[in-house]
């Protein structure tokens, strides 16, 4: 992976925006922009990986739309995937192939790779995995939060509008979320 691309994909996610029906204007994909100056290449690829994990997540809750991912950034991550799987890159007819077949009247899948998933649905490792990990194990909101801070270098109060998001969505998917003396606990279905 040259490092200039993954530069030029970074700055692209840093950038790309979608229309926010609610708020009826246009919002950044990602909520903090990842380091391009003096950042060393793997950790640049680390916080793309990341942020790309994180986009898939919101693209699978239907947060944000697939479309609003630039094609720079998904061409990018899944060369980063193939590169740690050790698997060639597809030639370009077959890249043409999948194009056609994804044109068809099929239901739109990501062109992201599948990572692990938890019980819950979310992808183990993400700020939403975390969240379900602490829920289960039964943390107080705020005890959340700083954990997740810390552990994504977020901002505490974007984090806590995340925690209380998921715990809505975790909700409305059905789950079982009890909250005593402050402290919230999530059940399998």
């Amino acid at each position: 992976m040259e490092k200039a691309k993954l530069i030029e994909a970074v700055k692209a996610l840093n950038t790309a925006v979608y229309m926010d029906e609610e708020k009826g204007e246009e919002v950044p994909i990602l909520e903090t922009k990842i380091k391009v100056v003096a950042v060393k290449e793997e950790v640049l690829k680390a916080a793309f990986v990341e942020a790309c994990g994180n986009l898939i997540e919101k693209i699978e809750a239907e947060e944000i739309p697939e479309e609003a991912i630039p094609e720079i950034a998904i061409d990018t991550y899944n060369a980063i995937a193939e590169e740690a799987e050790g698997e060639e890159k597809p030639k370009p007819d077959e890249k043409k192939t999948k194009v056609e077949k994804e044109t068809k009247k099929e239901p739109k899948k990501s062109n992201l790779p599948d990572r692990p998933k938890d019980e819950f649905g979310n992808v183990k490792g993400t700020m939403s995995g975390k969240v379900n990990e602490m829920l289960v194990a039964g943390n107080t909101k705020e005890a959340i939060a700083k954990t997740l801070s810390k552990d994504f270098d977020r901002d505490v109060k974007k984090t806590m509008g995340k925690v209380n998001g998921h715990i809505k969505y975790l909700k409305e998917k059905g789950y079982k979320i009890t909250e005593k003396d402050g402290v919230y606990k999530l059940f399998k279905k």
